[in-house]
């Protein structure tokens, strides 16, 4: 696949870009990954055989600091963003940890990096703010610089995710939800069977994590299931999880 002729801007795009420059422009004073941070890590070594020497881009990477871990593992890591602002973030990030790594300040629908050329490409809550013509379209740009045997991961908000729902509608409600138009997903089976790629496996993760948007008076039913793998399994499988994880290759020549 080749790149599409330059698109121009598209008012989605950029509602998206603007949220989450100011969103990134506020993250000055940020730690070590967050509990999502280390699920999708978890969930890394469990879908992905081999880290140490493989390329990994993160699109859409924000603070990059998931990024960094894999870095630390061994993986050679391209963090691509069409904010600015969360650009600088990570640089500032990587600086401080002494890792290094490939940042693209860049549109994910063009994406300026040759085809086939990475091992692994990743996202974490993107797609889920752009509508289906845009998920496709961006998931093509995707699958356009993985190699032919490589693998395309995604972490996105589940639409199995209940309580994750009702927070978000009461922050919306309340006019307390930063993130923008986000649609939680409920497969990336269409998408895949548009692009003539192969939807590997797809399944929810996270129960415990959906508590995090009902801020400090969730934490504690958060933790209580966090402490609890076991359960937080069980209750993942029977009544969903925050994230929609979707592994995706693609088809044969």
């Amino acid at each position: 696949m080749t790149p599409e002729p330059s698109l121009t801007p598209r008012t989605d795009e950029e509602n998206v870009r603007s949220t989450f420059d100011r969103f990134w422009t506020n993250q000055t004073d940020l730690g070590d990954i967050d509990d999502t941070g280390e699920d999708i890590l978890r969930l890394f070594g469990q879908e992905i055989p081999r880290t140490t020497g493989a390329r990994f881009l993160e699109v859409g990477s924000g603070s990059g600091r998931i990024s960094l871990a894999l870095a630390r593992r061994g993986a050679q890591v391209t963090l691509l963003d069409n904010s600015e602002a969360a650009i600088q973030l990570s640089k500032g990030i990587f600086a401080r940890h002494g890792q290094t790594a490939s940042f693209v300040h860049a549109s994910a629908f063009e994406m300026p990096l040759p085809d086939n050329s990475f091992d692994v490409v990743w996202n974490s809550g993107v797609i889920e703010h752009f509508l289906f013509e845009d998920q496709v379209r961006m998931l093509g740009e995707m699958l356009r610089v993985l190699k032919p045997d490589g693998t395309l991961i995604t972490f996105n908000p589940s639409h199995e995710g209940r309580i994750y729902r009702l927070a978000k509608y009461l922050l919306e409600r309340t006019g307390k939800w930063p993130y923008g138009r986000e649609i939680p997903i409920k497969t990336l089976k269409p998408h895949a069977d548009h692009l003539h790629a192969r939807l590997m496996k797809e399944f929810n993760a996270g129960f415990d994590l959906q508590f995090t948007y009902f801020l400090s008076r969730g934490i504690p039913l958060k933790d209580f299931f966090r402490n609890r793998p076991g359960l937080n399994r069980w209750m993942t499988e029977h009544f969903g999880g925050y994230m929609k994880v979707s592994v995706i290759k693609k088809s044969a020549p």
